[in-house]
């Protein structure tokens, strides 16, 4: 008489985060939401798209502008980049500091400061016209002639031949954005750099469009020392000797 005897094998799933093996059983891991793979070793992990729940098992990720849960994993929002807002839903992390690294071709606003943008060193910058003020934050360029603040930026005058200087005036003194030393400001309204004795110079232009004090722009448009004052051989005006 044959007899047949039957055995049945359990074979146990595993766990979240247990070991398994590579190339075995597809539903071999307790989560339906899990797969084998390898991370630091082969694991039941979540399948992509998925993270682990408080609750510990595997949920689908939540895509931006989604209602998320407080207190969950960091990873619930689909996005690398954004978070459980407190709004309880997925929104974009904070945006990029001044001088912090960014990404080319992000979306304008990635930047927190809204006068800065993604420059060409991938950092975020003050955008053109603006300058980086010392409370850290982009603040527009300032105009030839306007209030200024010393100790601030070199660069926080429009002109990039101005400087925040004296700003001695008949009424008193302050800090304007002026001209440097060996620039005028021109009748267009920029600084430019004071002209040397015996070059060319335009007519109506400010007084001090000459680089020597004691010449002016002459008759024949050219820088020449003025009225009882010579050229003297070192190439500066020098005052006549009145005998």
């Amino acid at each position: 008489m044959l007899f047949v005897i039957y055995m049945s094998v359990v074979v146990e799933a595993i766990a979240l985060n247990d070991p398994c093996t590579d190339g075995g059983a597809a539903d071999q891991c307790t989560d339906a939401l899990a797969e084998c793979r390898d991370d630091a070793g082969f694991k039941c992990l979540c399948k992509a798209s998925h993270f682990v729940h408080t609750s510990g098992a595997c949920a689908a990720q939540i895509a931006l502008n989604s209602p998320c849960v407080a207190g969950q994993s960091a990873d619930q929002c689909t996005d690398s980049l954004a978070e459980c807002g407190s709004g309880l839903t997925c929104v974009c992390q904070a945006e990029i500091a001044l001088n912090s690294a960014c990404v080319a071709g992000q979306s304008a606003d990635q930047c927190t400061d809204s006068l800065a943008e993604c420059g060409s060193g991938l950092t975020c910058v003050c955008q053109a016209g603006n300058f980086e003020h010392t409370d850290g934050t982009c603040t527009a360029k300032i105009a030839l002639n306007s209030a200024c603040v010393a100790g601030q930026s070199a660069d926080q005058c429009t002109d990039y031949l101005a400087e925040c200087g004296s700003g001695l005036t008949c009424n008193g003194s302050g800090l304007t954005c002026e001209c440097k030393a060996g620039n005028f400001e021109h009748t267009n309204g920029a600084c430019a750099a004071e002209i040397a004795l015996n070059s060319p110079c335009v007519a109506g232009q400010s007084a001090d469009q000459c680089t020597d004090s004691l010449a002016e722009c002459s008759s024949g448009l050219t820088c020449e020392c003025k009225a009882v004052n010579f050229e003297h051989t070192s190439g500066a005006c020098a005052a006549s000797k009145i005998v």
